[in-house]
């Protein structure tokens, strides 16, 4: 009996050296450069586009694994994927039936930089190269047909779970501006079967257009036939939350889009300084909703509607700080929102503003117009006023508003235009700021130059009035927040 224990023992001792062996031999012959440059071209050739890798390894418990992945970009210029590493958990048995059961794939910070090609389609490398036939040799008769395609038979690859962590993807369009980056990616797979990828994915921070920010990003997605549907999207974006949904459609032409996304709570005064406007235009919360669907780089296919609010808000506007410094009027220096909303759609590559509103206690402002996608603004727009600042105003400034809907209210109409970033208005003129000035001027020059003396006032050249132009020019005015507003004066 202890013979026979002995000999098991030895057995089994043998077998475990024969398997060290075997595992060792294994993974030197992995790790040697002619085969990790046979593991390059087959990883290649079964991808359709060059990959390149520094390292590899093969053992029963860690599985494949190969460091320094990278993949270059189409044009050479710079690569589509870089990955620190990737690791292939798989079975070994399933290897003699030709069938690769991997039972769960991990890569850890990988970084792909992906470009829309000349279609406007956001393709793998693969994808975007024409391949060209393959030609059959004239003599190849049908019998070496079929003895070829048994012998070259396929290996079925199953994948049961993928893993991704720490990666960043940035998308591209075709000229290299930035649409959409996600960073410290980390994505779940853990049902993967035949075409329908599905997990949860989550990102740290995303940056749309470099102008909108959000963070702690997490949503679970569905990929299937080329359509990425994020559905549940919950998101931070200015200390306020984020919902919603997605649909892109990687794989037709200028990949058709669809978003959803509601909004409550963003601190708007923060949103526009990280989108790069001075702080303190706009205080307050923003809530609303946006529905927008159309194709990626195609602006004129996009198309949808939206709605804005703003919650215990203030609005500095600068024609409004200057008209309230000089005529000291409080409620024009710092507009104190009680209501603030706007209603607009989108389509022919701009933005249709169909009511804008913003009311405090004295005055209410509203406009109407269009604003295209590059900025560009068109809006007719009324200032209502009512008696208790009627009646501040100076008398050639009171003739210019009209009476408006009920006995209380006064109104004037203006004209905002230029952009976005630096709107501009007529409403200076139509309230007589050419007087304003004058009057303020006057008494500037009152206060601190004294009266002029007669002689002074001989020696001056008049200015010669040109046909068909007036003899001074009034100055544009920008809507702009002012960083020095016009001193205050007496009434």
């Amino acid at each position: 009996m202890r013979k026979l224990a002995k000999v098991f023992l030895i057995v089994f001792g043998l077998l475990l050296a024969l398997a060290a062996i075997g595992v060792l031999g294994i993974n030197l012959y992995v790790q040697s450069a002619g085969t990790q440059s046979r593991i390059e071209r087959e990883i290649s050739a079964a991808l359709g586009t060059p990959v390149h890798m520094t390292g590899s390894s093969l053992t029963p418990w860690g599985g494949l694994k190969i460091s320094g992945v990278t993949v270059p970009q189409p044009d050479g210029n710079g690569n589509f994927l870089e990955a620190s590493s990737f690791a292939a958990f798989f079975e070994f048995l399933p290897l003699m039936r030709k069938q690769i059961i991997v039972d769960q794939v991990n890569i850890d910070t990988p970084k792909v930089v992906w470009i829309q090609n000349e279609s406007g389609k956001w393709r793998m490398p693969a994808e975007n190269e024409e391949k060209a036939p393959r030609e059959k040799p004239v003599r190849e008769t049908e019998h070496t047909e079929k003895l070829h395609e048994k012998k070259s038979a396929p290996f079925s690859v199953t994948v049961k779970k993928f893993r991704l962590d720490h990666g960043a993807f940035v998308f591209l369009d075709q000229k290299q501006r930035h649409v959409i980056a996600f960073d410290d990616v980390q994505v779940d797979c853990p049902s993967i079967s035949g075409g329908n990828t599905e997990g949860s994915a989550k990102s740290d921070k995303v940056v749309v257009r470099e102008e909108l920010f959000l963070q702690n990003v997490s949503a679970p997605f569905s990929f299937t036939d080329g359509e990425l549907s994020l559905h549940d999207v919950s998101a931070q974006i200015a200390d306020g939350k984020l919902d919603g949904a997605c649909t892109l459609q990687t794989a037709e032409r200028h990949s058709p889009f669809t978003v959803d996304v509601h909004f409550d709570g963003i601190n708007v005064d923060r949103l526009l300084t990280e989108a790069g406007q001075l702080p303190g235009v706009a205080t307050g919360a923003l809530n609303g909703w946006v529905n927008l669907y159309g194709h990626a780089g195609e602006p004129e296919s996009i198309a949808g509607s939206g709605h804005i609010s703003l919650v215990g808000g203030t609005v500095r506007y600068g024609l409004f700080q200057m008209l309230g410094s000089a005529l000291q009027i409080n409620d024009l220096v710092l507009l104190n929102i009680q209501q603030a909303h706007a209603d607009f759609r989108a389509s022919d590559s701009r933005v249709h503003v169909d009511d804008l509103l913003l009311q405090t206690q004295n005055l209410k402002v509203a406009a109407h117009g269009d604003i295209t996608f590059d900025g560009k603004m068109q809006l007719d727009a009324r200032l209502t006023i009512n008696q208790r600042i009627h009646r501040q105003l100076p008398g050639f400034i009171k003739s210019n508003f009209q009476q408006g809907e009920d006995s209380d209210t006064r109104y004037i109409d203006f004209v905002v235009d230029g952009t976005v970033g630096k709107p501009h208005t007529d409403l200076w003129d139509r309230v007589g700021g050419a007087k304003i000035q004058k009057e303020v001027t006057g008494i500037f020059q009152s206060i601190f130059g004294g009266k002029r003396k007669p002689e002074e006032k001989k020696k001056e050249k008049k200015p010669k009035k040109k046909e068909g132009s007036e003899a001074l020019a009034t100055p544009s005015i920008s809507a702009e927040p002012s960083a020095t507003p016009m001193p205050s004066t007496a009434e």
